[in-house]
């Protein structure tokens, strides 16, 4: 009986650690708004980093550790169990560009079983091994890259300016005018595209996107890096379309709406047109 008074005796004298709302700015630049321990994360909060991720969840001893979801920048979601800051145990990451992963994650890595379930037309899904398709080859890069420029030149001079550099493929054409290896690394942009389907693309290719884009960036004056996501229905029209980055909500607003306006060959899933999404990744700057 003593030795039970003492050990309560002491449970009772600790001091009790104290848990508040608050919140903190890192040397790198990282938000955390949210539960602290005497002064640390601990409990449940939100961190956004300096690269756009945003991630709300459990958090213990100043570690993204639990159940939690991470937003990228990229548009990316993942939501499952983390630990110290990666992806770790089970969870679901859906692509910005269409489909989705369900599974296991170790070291931020899926792992083990899993399912991919495509983009494009509902219900199409194949079982995976460390997130792997034994069905799909990926290609990469062609290693050629193409440069777009501007129709004509500027007054007094026969040069015309470079609008777009470093292009994968070549910009001024459609879908079914690249080679099988160029179709291959668009395709290849698509986590989740199924063995067979083909993504959305430009009718004419993206030269005049890029071409209007460096129009609108040089009027309005912005620099800065810019993702644009277009919905492309069945019919090749954009359904809707999602602009992030550059700090100028107007440039963003412009931009979008010229990509809008692209007239897009549809995705093919199955052998029929389905909707799905075609990006643009675009670096914009100004030159004198």
């Amino acid at each position: 009986m003593k030795t039970a008074a003492v050990l309560l005796l002491l449970a009772l004298a600790a001091p009790a650690l104290a848990q508040v709302d608050g919140e903190l700015r890192y040397p790198d630049g990282t938000l955390y708004k949210g539960t602290l321990k005497d002064g640390v994360p601990d409990g449940r909060g939100y961190f956004q980093d300096p690269n756009g991720t945003q991630y709300e969840g459990e958090v213990r001893m100043g570690e993204r550790t639990g159940t939690g979801e991470a937003l990228y920048a990229n548009g990316n979601d993942y939501k499952g169990e983390f630990k110290n800051g990666k992806r770790d145990g089970t969870g679901t990451m859906t692509w910005a560009l269409g489909g989705r992963y369900e599974g296991g994650w170790k070291n931020d890595r899926p792992s083990g079983p899993g399912k991919i379930v495509y983009a494009g037309t509902s219900g199409r899904e194949v079982a995976v091994q460390d997130g792997r398709n034994p069905e799909r080859v990926r290609v990469g890069a062609t290693g050629t890259t193409y440069t777009v420029k501007e129709d004509d030149p500027k007054t007094g001079t026969m040069l015309k300016r470079d609008v777009a550099r470093a292009v994968p493929v070549p910009p001024d054409r459609g879908f079914g005018e690249l080679t099988p290896q160029e179709q291959a690394s668009v395709a290849s942009w698509y986590p989740a595209l199924a063995p067979g389907d083909e993504p959305p693309y430009p009718v004419k290719g993206p030269a005049e996107f890029y071409k209007a884009t460096s129009h609108i960036i040089t009027k309005l004056r912005q620099q800065g890096t810019i993702t644009v996501y277009v919905l492309v229905g069945t019919d090749g029209k954009a359904r809707s379309v999602t602009a992030m980055g550059l700090d100028n909500p107007e440039a963003r607003k412009i931009i979008a709406t010229a990509a809008g306006l692209v007239k897009y060959k549809p995705a093919v899933c199955a052998g029929q047109p389905c909707e799905m999404v075609y990006p643009y990744r675009l670096a914009l700057t100004l030159e004198h």
